[in-house]
């Protein structure tokens, strides 16, 4: 039905047939591209394009399109023990091409990867996201060699749907019924957007006007109905295409609103990796998400308390999305977001709300987790911090090492602590990212809240 709803989806770029499927016995290359997240590209290259080190070892290559950073390279081989990957960084090519544009124009960087994939007779392609231009850089590497090429994504088209909220939002819908989603409508002009706005606010205290590809929490607008009250049409209009612009919206529509639910009792997300047929989703873990603010934005995560019916309800259901999502064509990772509202009749309705098509701030430290513990079944409990726009002075990694040594994972030494993600906000004084590997997930939470006043104390 969707396919047919969407003929679209059927649509490959030239370069997909023979490149999607199974991952080779081969080395890959990693690359982090953020440019098809609205919101995302210039605010967060710079904070997370460093996360893809942590997913390659000895034998990748590294695309990383901000300046090196030969301390937190070091940091991962020395401290993390992660191996020696090649990082390459392409050139410029404009100050608002992608870092996939980058890595195609480059004639040495292509030259650079096609050898090593010849030498290596074959190269898988792991992308932050399977985009356009990152499945045209998977063309032009596979049209210069003679070796197998694999990208570890969906096809472009797709990729491009199932981390639309609005797409997913219908998605949710069909596979698990009319009560999975939180109320929630479209609006395809101003008009439209202004009226639903008003509507929804007659029945909730907050709705929210959501841009349907932004990242995390970074394009939601959450209104209070108080600031509608005895409102004009007109400065109603001019107020919300102020603050929209202001949130970074380009003027384009459909835009979603959507009911902004305050009996919220939990942020689950469901992490998937969806094979290649006959096999089918894998679900392998349920995270709380805990977030901030009345944007809800991201701030961390642990492995779920929810009580054992409602974790089962949310596997089984982001299971049958997940078959889905394998039928239309999707392989590779993926996660599910969802909240769960605590109904009048004391009942938890479990209300999906979008999905990651892509790796992200759960999915990158969860696999990391599994590469930290060699041998072992990858189940050292953990739990995930980040915060955002600290606004502290910048810092140098060395004496940040030093200041939280004996809190740090160690490999060979200490196989419990703390792990940086990335290095970006961390060095430039604008918040943080780590995880923290722990006996159990209290002491994990004890050990991230000690860093956490370490990090704020060396700033006061």
């Amino acid at each position: 039905m969707l396919e047919s709803n969407e003929p679209a989806l059927s649509v490959h770029s030239p370069f997909v047939e023979g490149m999607h499927g199974e991952i080779l016995d081969a080395p890959s290359l990693v690359i982090e591209d953020h440019s098809a997240i609205r919101l995302f590209e210039h605010g967060g290259n710079e904070a997370y394009s460093y996360r893809a080190l942590l997913l390659a070892g000895d034998g990748d290559l590294v695309a990383i399109g901000v300046d090196r950073n030969d301390g937190f390279e070091a940091y991962c081989r020395d401290w993390l023990g992660l191996g020696c990957p090649t990082v390459l960084t392409p050139k410029a090519a404009g100050p608002d091409a992608s870092l996939a544009l980058r890595c195609r124009q480059d004639a040495g960087f292509l030259e650079a990867v096609t050898s090593h994939a010849e030498s290596c007779h074959g190269l898988n392609i792991l992308p932050y996201m399977g985009t356009w231009p990152l499945w045209e850089l998977a063309g032009a590497i596979a049209a210069n060699c003679d070796v197998p090429i694999k990208v570890v994504a969906p096809p472009p088209q797709l990729t491009r749907q199932v981390n639309d909220k609005i797409w997913f939002a219908n998605l949710a819908r069909t596979v698990c019924g009319q009560t999975a989603i939180p109320p929630a409508f479209v609006a395809d002009n101003f008009g439209s957007l202004c009226r639903l706005v008003v509507d929804l606010a007659g029945d909730h205290a907050i709705v929210a006007i959501r841009l349907p590809n932004s990242a995390s929490s970074a394009g939601n607008l959450v209104l209070d109905i108080d600031e509608l009250r005895a409102v004009s049409w007109r400065a109603l209009h001019d107020r919300l295409e102020e603050r929209l612009l202001q949130l970074g919206w380009d003027g384009g529509f459909p835009l979603q609103i959507v009911a902004w639910e305050q009996a919220v009792i939990g942020s689950p997300s469901a992490q998937m990796w969806i094979p290649a047929p006959p096999r089918g989703p894998l679900l392998e873990a349920i995270f709380d998400q805990h977030s901030s603010g009345l944007a809800r934005e991201f701030d961390g995560a642990r492995p779920s308390r929810l009580a054992d019916d409602l974790q089962y309800r949310i596997a089984q259901q982001a299971f049958e999305i997940g078959k889905v999502l394998q039928y239309l064509g999707y392989f590779g990772r993926c996660s599910l977001d969802a909240i769960v509202v605590d109904a009048e009749d004391e009942s938890r309705q479990l209300h999906w709300v979008e999905c990651n098509g892509r790796w992200g701030g759960v999915s990158l430290p969860l696999v990391l987790n599994r590469r930290l513990d060699r041998e072992g079944p990858g189940r050292t409990p953990f739990v995930i911090f980040e915060r955002a726009h600290q606004r502290h002075a910048p810092r140098e990694l060395e004496s940040i090492l030093q200041a939280l040594e004996p809190l740090l994972y160690r490999n060979g030494w200490r196989q419990h602590g703390a792990v940086l993600l990335s290095p970006g906000r961390l060095l430039d004084g604008s918040g943080y990212e780590f995880m923290v590997r722990g006996e159990s997930v209290e002491a994990a939470l004890q050990v991230g809240n000690k860093i956490e006043h370490l990090l704020d104390e060396s700033e006061s």
